[in-house]
């Protein structure tokens, strides 16, 4: 099969847009070496960046639309529909012409408007009319599948996908932050882009009420500021002044694989997700974990973690008072982590049908 990918995300963007790319990417050339596979990349690669995709075994083509909504709709459907591919996937933005497989990520956008810039709607307006003319439409959870059809009647997501855990954060040699100063099990961690949807606000409120931190026992926040923030309390800004709570920005793979697995409770309490990574990643490298109660955290994490209300204050105080106090809940021997190469066997399979790949073409 040759298959045109998507490669906005190549270089730069989200963390974890970055992460799904070359993982997804990464695991297909591993399963299925026999298949032709090119990203389509917003800019030329370097010489060494050029090298190392074809280490990999991929190809790369340029684009050159401004937005990735046009370099999806747009420039991938005269690729597909013109070039020597089988079919073109787009993450979010589907190809309007040929064959075409898209990834929606979510439809929070519809379902909880007021977590999104005026912008940020704008901008994502177009995902789930673009999704029509998809050949397939992959969600990443059944959860999320849910929302997309309550909102988008006409679309019948094909297959929920899930997501792995990157092999830089399970394979990396842990290293601390050499500016926090801390010490194994002395501190609690978030990791999330700061936004209104990720509750920050109220994680660090019930925190300091807590009691559970201070300087010698800070809360570090791991990520970038994006989106629409919260403001935050006089108690919780005097908790950022006095190192109570520390915000790293962004920290490298080993760092972050450090501070997962050296925290003594991991919090992450957004209002919603259409997936939800980070938790995954706690669990996996040995971190108690304290989630909200939502639906796709019960589908995701099961009862391996713990779970409390993320809009009521007192309520997650207590949930961190005792998950610092006790032991956390085991695995149940059921439990099965996601994985990458799971998610590219399900999409290319979906992929392989002859209902959605052009027959002139190999499907080996």
């Amino acid at each position: 099969m040759r298959v045109l990918f998507d490669g906005y995300y190549w270089f730069d963007g989200p963390p974890a847009g970055i992460v799904i790319t070359h993982e997804k990417i990464s695991a297909w050339r591993r399963e299925f070496p026999e298949d032709v596979l090119t990203v389509a990349l917003r800019r030329s690669p370097s010489d060494e960046e050029a090298a190392d995709l074809e280490r990999q075994g991929v190809r790369w083509i340029r684009t050159y639309l401004p937005t990735q909504p046009l370099k999806n709709m747009v420039e991938l459907s005269l690729r597909v529909r013109f070039g020597p591919y089988d079919v073109a996937w787009g993450s979010n933005y589907s190809p309007l012409l040929g064959k075409s497989a898209v990834f929606v990520h979510d439809a929070l956008f519809q379902s909880n408007p007021e977590w999104f810039t005026t912008i940020e709607r704008i901008y994502f307006s177009p995902i789930m009319i673009a999704a029509r003319r998809a050949s397939v439409l992959f969600v990443s959870s059944r959860t999320e599948a849910a929302r997309i059809v309550a909102h988008n009647p006409r679309l019948t997501p094909t297959a929920v996908t899930g997501f792995g855990i990157a092999r830089s954060l399970l394979d990396a040699s842990p290293q601390p932050p050499p500016a926090l100063d801390l010490r194994p099990g002395s501190f609690v961690l978030s990791v999330g882009r700061l936004n209104t949807r990720k509750n920050l606000a109220t994680a660090l409120s019930a925190a300091v009420r807590s009691e559970e931190i201070s300087p010698s026992r800070p809360f570090v926040v791991v990520g970038p500021a994006n989106g629409k923030a919260d403001r935050l309390e006089h108690r919780v800004l005097a908790a950022i002044d006095d190192g109570s709570i520390r915000y790293t920005g962004f920290v490298d793979t080993e760092q972050l694989a450090w501070l997962y697995r050296n925290t003594a409770l991991f919090v992450y309490l957004s209002l919603d997700e259409g997936y939800g990574l980070p938790p995954l990643e706690a669990l996996r490298l040995g971190a108690p974990v304290l989630v909200s109660e939502r639906p796709i955290f019960r589908e995701l994490l099961s009862e391996s973690v713990r779970y409390c209300d993320p809009t009521d204050v007192d309520a997650v105080t207590e949930a961190i008072k005792t998950c610092l106090s006790t032991e956390p809940p085991p695995l149940p021997e059921d439990f099965e982590f996601p994985s990458w190469e799971c998610m590219v066997h399900t999409m290319r399979d979906a992929m392989s049908t002859p209902k959605y790949v052009s027959p002139r073409r190999s499907t080996s």
